[in-house]
């Protein structure tokens, strides 16, 4: 069951931004300021690390699933499609974000810089998530 209180005191230097929202340091890398984005919406906890660390790794590292963070139950939606609950303004700038990873690799490309096997997995995942990203605003 999604507990915003739980995972709040388990993160370090929470800052409240809104209602409803909070940042913090992000628990699966080192941190020192923070880069987590932590979302209350419809009893969904929805989690952003702006570091590029996955969701699972997040909630793994204080020893919560993916499951902790939805309600216990969702309600049936029938076949109509599901509206984004994303804001329109954190999708721009997750989208933002994973541009300018794949524009700083296309210049090291450009420069004649072999990217190592730890900046092409950066890329895939780039890759991964604009691909996601674009799926997301179509829904």
């Amino acid at each position: 069951m999604a507990n915003i209180d739980n995972l709040l005191h388990s993160l370090d230097k929470v800052r409240r931004t809104g209602e409803g929202r909070w940042v913090a340091c992000c628990p699966s890398h080192a941190d020192k300021s923070p880069s987590l984005t932590v979302r209350w919406n419809d009893d969904k906890i929805l989690l952003h690390c702006f570091g590029g660390c996955a969701v699972d790794e997040v909630v793994g590292a204080i020893g919560l699933t993916l499951a902790d963070l939805m309600p216990d139950s969702v309600p049936f939606e029938g076949t109509r499609p599901i509206k984004s609950k994303i804001p329109a303004s954190d999708l721009l700038a997750f989208i933002q974000f994973e541009a300018t990873v794949v524009m700083i690799a296309c210049g090291d490309i450009l420069d004649g810089k072999p990217l190592s096997e730890n900046s092409f997995a950066r890329l895939q995942l780039a890759h991964e998530r604009l691909k996601n990203a674009v799926q997301e605003c179509c829904r």
